[in-house]
């Protein structure tokens, strides 16, 4: 929960959410949220419950492993 939620104010969660190439609009919609509460989230004006902060980062976990995955080829 708490990472969710750091990963939220910080704003590091739009910047991997961003570099996985996954719009405000679609990680809201696997979340369960409107687009405006998750980027509300991502600018620091509201907190994520801890249900959605759990999930949040979980799911950019699974984005992070896929962006890891999908750099370790060639040069």
């Amino acid at each position: 929960m708490v990472r969710g939620r750091r990963l939220a104010k910080s704003g590091q969660g739009r910047a991997l959410r961003e570099r996985a190439g996954v719009s405000a609009r679609e990680l809201a919609a696997v979340l369960e949220v409107d687009p405006k509460t998750l980027i509300e989230w991502e600018r620091g004006v509201a907190t994520p419950r801890q249900i959605n902060a759990t999930r949040y980062a979980k799911i950019l976990g699974e984005l992070e492993e896929a962006i890891g995955a999908g750099s370790g080829g060639s040069s």
